[in-house]
């Protein structure tokens, strides 16, 4: 894995002062050893500080044959071991009487210890191994987390994406949007995974839980039409993902009130509570949010004239609102609840409009289907082919008619214009011929079993 970008835990400065061993020397190593300097000079700067001082007040009163006995002040303490420096003439014998009366007392160590506070290592005990955290790896100094490079150093991707070193070229939101363009299963994964990463590092990018979150649900009106639909269904079937989503940012989703519609449209009842308690928690008690939140909600649900999922929202989330004490949000809750009833009752009256007319169409569809199956004629029917029969079948029409029916006739007197007596359902009737012909069974225009007889010719009164 290449590793872009580097935090302040992994600037090489080379040196003394690597005491993790790990060949290079980072900021809280460095300032260990600064403050370990300090100390051990400490001491030594106080002493030529005062000896410089002593000196120069001094220096009129002595001359060349004066015998300098300003060390027996500033030597080491030796009266534990019975050891004066008046009793020596000068500072080495005394030194090394002292050393050697301690070496027989079995009293010479060294011991040193310090204490450093450096605000610096805060951040090295979060993130002790670098080398084994991604994270650490795709951080760019100032400049947040590189999530485009991290992104195509761990997953083969069906779109290109730039390459990044020191400063983000793409934002995360824009990642998700073109990879979901060409794989939405594949979009959600890369989204979770980059949760995973980076999410639990986001204070060393101020941006990263806004960018993970509330970036890419409000980007999506750039998505396919589908995302948020296979969305909500991936939230419902990964909570952990979806508390991720819901749980990272502070500020509340524009879009939020899009996915919780999404949830109710798709019988998603758990997500979509889930989601818009999200939100109402996000409002802290905001009478504005919370009243934004509610109305927006409520349009999303009445748009495309749906019914179910108005109906679901005051069934499974409008309760939460109404639970809500803040004065300003039960000031609007009797105006939310007469806009929903109204909406229902009008979209039913609709409804069962559409169905009358819906059902009266299937009942013309029914009949037709009916008349179909009953003059249906099978070509290879024997009983057609065998048939050599002639019969002549007349068309008749009756007064206001729109067309003929036709009537068998066994004579052969029946011709054009004729009027003639013929039975129609349980009564008889007169009408016209107005065509006459002679079929065979295989060729008659209605079934010659099911076609009625002509009763009789009504003579002409010229006749």
């Amino acid at each position: 894995m290449s590793k872009k970008g580097g935090g302040f835990w992994n600037k090489p400065f080379g040196g003394i002062f690597d005491f993790n061993k790990d060949g290079k020397e980072d900021f809280g190593e460095q300032w260990i050893g600064f403050k370990i300097l300090e100390e051990c000079t400490k001491e030594e700067k106080d002493m030529n500080d005062y000896d410089s001082d002593h000196s120069s007040f001094d220096s009129d009163f002595d001359d060349d044959d004066t015998i300098d006995t300003s060390w027996r002040e500033l030597c080491e303490d030796g009266s534990e071991f019975g050891i004066d420096p008046e009793d020596y003439e000068n500072e080495e014998e005394y030194e090394e009487a002292l050393n050697e009366a301690k070496e027989n007392a079995g009293s010479v160590d060294v011991s040193f210890q310090i204490t450093v506070e450096c605000p610096a290592l805060d951040a090295l005990d979060e993130i002790k191994k670098a080398d084994s955290i991604l994270a650490a790896n795709y951080l760019a100094h100032d400049a947040g987390f590189l999530y485009s490079q991290a992104i195509k150093d761990n997953f083969k991707l069906p779109v290109s994406l730039p390459d990044e070193d020191e400063t983000p070229e793409y934002e995360f939101s824009q990642i998700i949007g073109k990879i979901a363009k060409r794989d939405i299963p594949l979009a959600f994964e890369v989204w979770s995974w980059s949760l995973d990463q980076f999410l639990p590092y986001a204070q060393y990018d101020e941006y990263a839980e806004s960018e993970l979150t509330n970036g890419v649900i409000d980007s999506m009106y750039d998505y396919p039409d589908h995302f948020r639909t296979e969305l909500v269904r991936y939230m419902d079937k990964n909570p952990n993902f979806s508390q991720k989503i819901m749980g990272a940012s502070k500020e509340l989703a524009d879009d939020l009130p899009e996915l919780v519609y999404e949830a109710l449209k798709d019988g998603l009842f758990r997500t979509a509570q889930a989601l818009f308690k999200s939100g109402l928690k996000k409002a802290e008690d905001q009478w504005k949010a919370i009243n934004k939140l509610t109305d927006r909600t409520i349009n999303c649900c009445k748009k495309y004239d749906e019914l179910e999922p108005i109906k679901s929202f005051k069934e499974h989330l409008f309760p939460l609102v109404k639970a809500i004490e803040t004065g300003m949000v039960q000031d609007e809750i009797a105006e939310w609840e007469q806009d929903i009833d109204k909406y229902i009752a009008h979209q039913e009256a609709f409804r069962d409009v559409l169905n009358a007319r819906l059902e009266k169409k299937r009942h013309k569809a029914r009949e037709e289907r009916l008349r179909q199956r009953q003059n249906y004629v099978n070509p290879q029917d024997p009983k057609l082919t065998d048939d050599k029969n002639i019969y002549i079948i007349c068309g008749v029409i009756f007064p206001h008619a729109v067309k003929p029916y036709h009537y068998r006739t066994d004579g052969g007197s029946i011709k054009i214009g004729d009027t003639v007596l013929v039975p129609v359902c349980d009564k008889e009737t007169t009408g016209t011929v107005v065509s006459v012909g002679q079929y065979m069974r295989i060729a008659a225009p209605f079934p010659v079993d099911r076609t009625k007889f002509i009763i009789r010719k009504i003579p002409d009164e010229t006749e």
